[in-house]
């Protein structure tokens, strides 16, 4: 007896040790996602969203297969992130050499151009300090005409290459301009599926925020997902993003924006007017929903794929950390219900691949 109550005394000590083992991973990977460096706004929110849909796979009580697929995941993300990163501080860094090395050398050629024309200058009043010393009225005559002459050409040089140097630095500012304009661009442009990017959406949330415009936010979550990049690489998983990215930008009008919101997260501004906004957003989803026709590694193949949704309307002062909270919470609900019906019916409601 007293063998089989120091057994179960152990076996509870180290059900305890365990959970706080899986508790502090947690709070670990909790505290990861909450210090992401920012060093592209989208690359951090798809850290996090990568962190968070770790946490949430784990779960409260993980089996050992779990925890060791969640350690090979965690360094694949990390690994990645460094990569891209690194990519994109090189990317600045290059950016901002080559601006300041054209900035220089304008620089430079003005000081140069500047050096000549007091030269030129300088010697002219020499020419002119040296006729005031003749004695010759006639002399002094010839060397103030020939000072003036010599003055003109060194104006109308200086004119004409002021004007060449106009024309030219004005056409370097002009190329710095679209440069910076393409940057912008790259900045607010999801470079995979083409849509906006986070930072993007944020601003026109913001600005619809400010302006005082009615609007709601639809969040869309592809169900399964992580078992087609499992099944067939990250190149088909690349091809479901973008397909359908393709297919929801299909569903709105100009006016309402499209966006990758990171990962396999997608969001949509809807400025237009929805009579019941939920009705729509399930209608929607199930559209969305049905076969993706792929090329795959062995040849052409249809996946299903399906997403689940969240949506809010925006109140009136609400800020939009708050309605993005709303929205996501609605679609975690939905995921969860979602989920739950269909393990009824069949282990892989979406990301069932059907080789053609």
């Amino acid at each position: 007896m007293i063998s089989i109550k120091r057994s179960l005394d152990l076996l509870e000590e180290l059900e305890r040790q365990s959970r706080s083992a899986v508790n502090s991973y947690q709070a670990a990977l909790a505290s990861v996602e909450a210090h992401v460096v920012e060093v592209e706004r989208d690359l951090a929110s798809g850290l996090r969203q990568q962190l968070r849909q770790l946490r949430q796979t784990l779960g409260s009580a993980p089996t050992a297969e779990l925890l060791e697929a969640a350690r090979k995941n965690l360094d694949d993300h990390l690994r990645e992130f460094k990569a891209l990163s690194s990519d994109v501080l090189k990317a600045r860094e290059k950016n901002l050499r080559e601006i300041l090395a054209a900035v220089a050398e304008a620089t430079a050629a003005v000081a140069e151009r500047a050096d000549q024309h007091a030269s030129q200058f300088r010697a002219v009043t020499r020419q002119l300090e040296a006729a005031a010393e003749l004695d010759s009225l006639s002399l002094i005559r010839v060397r103030i005409a020939e000072a003036v002459s010599r003055l003109r050409r060194c104006t109308e040089q200086m004119h004409t290459q002021n004007h060449a140097a106009a024309t030219q630095m004005q056409e370097q500012i002009r190329r710095l301009q679209r440069r910076l304009e393409e940057a912008e661009t790259l900045a607010h442009t999801d470079p995979l599926t083409g849509l906006a990017n986070r930072r993007r959406a944020e601003a026109l949330i913001e600005g619809h925020q400010m302006a005082g415009r009615p609007f709601c936010v639809l969040l869309f979550d592809l169900d399964h997902f992580k078992t087609i990049n499992d099944r067939y690489g990250h190149p088909v998983g690349d091809q479901v993003l973008v397909a359908f990215a393709q297919r929801l930008v299909a569903q709105f009008p100009p006016e309402d924006v499209v966006c990758r919101w990171g990962g396999d997260e997608f969001l949509v501004i809807v400025t237009t007017a929805l009579e019941d906004p939920h009705t729509f957003a399930a209608s929607l989803a199930s559209r969305m929903r049905g076969l993706y026709a792929l090329q795959g590694p062995g040849g052409p193949l249809n996946v299903e794929v399906s997403a689940s949704f969240g949506i809010a309307l925006h109140h009136g002062g609400e800020n939009g950390a708050d309605l993005l909270a709303r929205a996501d919470a609605t679609l975690y609900q939905n995921k969860r219900l979602r989920d739950t019906r269909h393990s009824r019916a069949t282990p892989w409601p979406a990301g069932t691949v059907y080789s053609q």
